[in-house]
């Protein structure tokens, strides 16, 4: 078992997600890390944790993570329709006002390729005079 983990024997609690009984260490106390899962009294160890509440209900938008509180995604790429893969959020525009606005779900392999196709269009625009970018800098 990777460093900072522990077993958790003795405290007698089981993660509800995962059944696992071990979860990582918390920095601070040094003992085990649990998570309550709200409204319930049921326990979440730090990996389902991250997975499930946190990891889900947040985007990224402009290099930084925003929490949305629900979980925007279906697990569905909309490009291909493929499922049951990680998929990304993927922004066609940004709206400060409303992060979520803009965004598609895609399978990692369509957002690579629609993210490169985005950046050959904005490369072929500034060369050729049509985007000044250094407003946008």
């Amino acid at each position: 078992m990777a460093a900072g983990w522990n077993k958790g024997i003795g405290n007698g609690r089981k993660c509800h997600a995962c059944d696992s009984s071990s979860t990582k260490l918390n920095s601070v106390s040094h003992g085990p890390q649990w998570y309550t899962n709200k409204p319930t009294d049921l326990v979440l160890c730090n990996n389902c944790m991250h997975n499930i509440m946190i990891t889900r209900t947040c985007i990224r938008y402009k290099g930084r993570k925003v929490y949305l509180g629900y979980n925007p995604r279906k697990g569905i790429c909309v490009n291909c329709g493929k499922g049951g893969v990680k998929t990304h959020m993927h922004h066609k525009y940004y709206d400060d006002i409303d992060p979520i606005a803009g965004t598609v779900e895609l399978c990692m392999n369509c957002h690579i390729v629609c993210t490169k196709m985005e950046s050959d269009v904005a490369r072929l625009l500034i060369k050729n005079g049509i985007v000044d970018y250094s407003k946008y800098g």
